[in-house]
């Protein structure tokens, strides 16, 4: 996903990344599939189900806000 405009240090310990992402969007990108993750994650945890729109509506303010217009696809690669 993060293919040529991202690298990963290798001279880190063990079990530790460094990630640099060369772009906003993908800075963007990736705090919102943290947030969705985290959602996802809390549901699980309290043996709940919800739907992408529950997801959505949720925290809506992660999928708006200026240069956010089409991250509302971004439900659909979970």
């Amino acid at each position: 996903m993060l293919k040529c405009s991202s690298c990963c240090s290798k001279d880190l310990p063990c079990g530790k990344d460094l990630i640099v992402l060369k772009k906003e969007s993908h800075v963007q990108r990736l705090d919102i599939m943290l947030r969705v993750l985290s959602i996802i994650q809390q549901l699980l945890q309290e043996n709940k189900h919800g739907t992408k729109r529950d997801i959505y509506y949720m925290q809506p303010s992660i999928f708006l806000g200026k240069g956010r217009s089409s991250s509302q696809r971004y439900l659909h690669t979970f």
